[in-house]
């Protein structure tokens, strides 16, 4: 059984070899950002060879001790998915990323907590449907299972000029919001693991995110719930979901 040092060294030689890979899969990300540059085929196709490479290159951030580089990748795919329109996708925005991710490969280091945060806040945020940059109000994180309502929400959000990140799985956000700090999330009632309400307990009881502003997204009246804070707000599905949620949403860029 090999001892610590020679685990540290097989992890060491692990995590050098996935860094080399995504080097290589980012030489593919660039010729398809130059197909876009240049406008050589479909748009739609390019960004999805783009997303396919980012995609893999996420998986493996985090086991080998670089989450910044997943985090990068989700706030791409992010990108893309409350841009919509893959013609609306802005050359620059995707290089920006990719920068990101070229940076760690190249120091082969994993930035400080605080260079983490900053370079994730200053990522560009999702096109507006014009294809004019979404100037960012307040940053969002949105905590809700992958389907059609995600992503109506996430792109209504773009085109408001806040800024959106995804998450699907509790765990993962939560790590997310430590990093990111945002302004307000909103959590669907339904989630694989938990209830919407227990996630937002568990988001309030950290003391750097207790202060932020939350939402549940639910089919039913939740706001009777005992569990739930009096200061967390409904947003309902049905007829009055979009007032409820510019209602809330416009709350928080109003402290």
């Amino acid at each position: 059984m090999p001892d610590d040092a020679d685990f540290e060294m097989m992890m060491q030689a692990l995590a050098g070899d996935f860094l080399d890979e995504c080097a290589d899969k980012l030489m593919q990300v660039e010729e398809n950002l130059d197909n876009l540059r240049n406008e050589a085929g479909r748009p739609g196709d390019s960004i999805l060879r783009i997303k396919r490479d980012v995609h893999s290159i996420k998986g493996g951030g985090t086991p080998y001790g670089f989450p910044t580089i997943s985090k990068l990748c989700h706030g791409l795919e992010d990108y893309i998915e409350t841009t919509s329109d893959p013609n609306n996708v802005d050359v620059t925005d995707l290089q920006i990323f990719i920068d990101g991710i070229s940076s760690i490969i190249h120091e082969r280091k994993e930035p400080s907590e605080d260079e983490q945060e900053m370079l994730l806040k200053s990522l560009p945020s999702g096109r507006k449907q014009s294809g004019g940059t979404s100037i960012a109000k307040a940053v969002g994180l949105l905590i809700i299972p992958k389907n059609l309502q995600r992503k109506v929400i996430s792109q209504e959000l773009a085109q408001l000029g806040f800024k959106v990140t995804l998450e699907s799985e509790p765990v993962a956000a939560i790590d997310t919001a430590l990093v990111l700090k945002p302004d307000f999330v909103i959590v669907s009632m339904i989630n694989e693991r938990l209830t919407g309400i227990e996630i937002v307990n568990m988001f309030m009881a950290a003391k750097v995110l207790s202060s932020k502003f939350y939402a549940i997204l639910s089919a039913d009246d939740v706001k009777q719930s005992p569990e739930l804070p009096n200061n967390v707000s409904l947003i309902k599905k049905g007829r009055d979901f979009s007032r409820d949620l510019l209602t809330f949403v416009h709350q928080t860029c109003e402290t």
